[in-house]
């Protein structure tokens, strides 16, 4: 799930993205990091760390055995952020509207092995601004209970995916999580100003969001 607004340091979100496509899409060890950055250890040590912190970099779980990071989804997106054309209010409400009948149409769908609960928006499309970056959603999904008689897929990292087209998709360590995946990609389908988060995302704290969509009668605690 994706994006934020946390900036490393005073940086502005251009800066931000510069540093990003500096950094690369492919895993970086420190010292590529300090090449990339073209600074010194110092320096590219206090960089990374910001980006860390900010969410846009990871550990590279696919090097375990290595210190090697790399970007993550939210640092995917921000990397090319002012390489997209600003998103209207009116088109913003449009695509709103084609996610919310996503979202019917996974809850009614035994194809999606997941579901969706809960949809909230934050960020400037809460403010009168009349031109958005993206569309900032939370949204909760949860597995379904399998229907009687059925069994349930299982995921065995050996094999194929149940559904195998995700294999293109999705990178290996995001496998063991392919059924929330499946239903945050058909949520979006490929369109970039539609950014995802979940509502346990530390960084929404004290940020105000609005439900578009609950199906639970208790609403998620971070949306209070």
């Amino acid at each position: 799930m994706r994006r934020a607004r946390a900036e490393p340091g005073d940086r502005s979100t251009v800066d931000v993205a510069q540093l990003l496509r500096r950094f690369g899409a492919a895993s970086r060890d420190r010292s590529s990091v300090r090449a990339a950055f073209g600074v010194d250890d110092h320096e590219a040590r206090r960089r990374l760390n910001q980006l860390v912190r900010a969410g846009y970099v990871r550990r590279d779980s696919a090097r375990p055995d290595e210190r090697c990071w790399r970007r993550t989804p939210a640092g995917e997106v921000l990397a090319h952020a002012d390489r997209r054309r600003h998103l209207s209010r009116a088109r913003a409400e449009r695509m709103l509207q084609e996610v919310l009948r996503r979202v019917a149409e996974v809850n009614r769908k035994p194809y999606f092995l997941c579901q969706v609960t809960a949809v909230g928006v934050f960020g400037r499309y809460l403010t009168d601004a009349p031109v958005l970056d993206e569309l900032d959603l939370v949204v909760r999904i949860i597995p379904k209970p399998p229907a009687p008689g059925s069994a349930a897929a299982v995921f065995r990292p050996d094999r194929a995916l149940p559904y195998w087209r995700l294999q293109k998709l999705l990178p290996r360590d995001e496998w063991p999580r392919w059924r929330e995946r499946h239903v945050e990609l058909h949520l979006v389908r490929g369109k970039r100003p539609v950014v995802l988060h979940t509502f346990d995302d530390p960084r929404l704290r004290g940020r105000r969001v609005r439900l578009v969509f609950l199906a639970d009668p208790e609403p998620p605690a971070a949306a209070i």
